[in-house]
């Protein structure tokens, strides 16, 4: 008789997971996001990504360079502000499991727009009171809307100190007939304000009548 001998290799090695990368790190909602990760396994079997925005996905991924393995997340799966947790699982062909750290970012948000306001009177007097009107806000993120707005008025292209309301009175100090008037506007969506954008016209402040009285 003869004896032989046979060894056996049991794998007990869990995969490991390293280098998590995303692009972009803070996506908008109406941007796709990547995710990437490198998995250290030497029997790599299957790679599973697990998505929680409120509402936990499981995705099966296949596409990898080497040991980085990538997904991409596609826009309408999360809306700006929402809080995004996602893991990655692999196991290996001995049966090990093993779970990520927990991944998280949160879905930015994109800053709000207006258009041009109008002043309301371009020839006023020099003790009239004028209007910054209109403006339309705008924002691409559908769920936010206008929390406030700010003004500046301009007397020839200078911020006039202290004017910051939608109106403005000729009788400031320092106004005088022939300035030229503009104003300016900034929408706040209640995360991010908008630029400021000038009024489509101007006023010329015109010398008011005098009033002739009976002797």
């Amino acid at each position: 008789n003869s004896t032989s001998t046979r060894t056996v290799t049991v794998d007990t090695v869990f995969p490991q997971f390293s280098n998590h990368l995303r692009n972009p790190a803070t996506p908008n909602e109406d941007q796709s996001v990547q995710v990437n990760v490198t998995i250290t396994e030497t029997n790599k079997d299957k790679i599973i990504l697990e998505f929680n925005n409120g509402t936990a996905r499981n995705y099966t991924v296949t596409t990898s360079n080497g040991d980085e393995f990538y997904f991409t997340i596609s826009t309408g799966n999360y809306t700006a502000h929402d809080s995004v947790n996602y893991s990655w699982y692999a196991n290996d062909s001995a049966g090990n499991i093993n779970k990520s750290a927990l991944q998280s970012f949160t879905v930015a948000n994109q800053a709000p727009t207006v258009s041009a306001p109008a002043i309301n009177d371009t020839t006023p007097e020099t003790n009239d009171l004028i209007s910054c009107n209109g403006g339309t806000f705008s924002d691409n993120d559908a769920e936010d809307s206008e929390s406030s707005r700010f003004f500046i008025w301009y007397d020839s292209d200078v911020p006039i100190s202290g004017q910051t309301s939608q109106t403005l009175s000729l009788s400031v100090s320092g106004l005088d007939k022939g300035d030229v008037i503009k104003c300016s506007v900034r929408v706040y969506d209640g995360f991010d304000n908008s630029s400021f954008v000038n009024s489509s016209n101007t006023a010329t402040i015109q010398n008011t009548a005098p009033v002739i009285t009976n002797p």
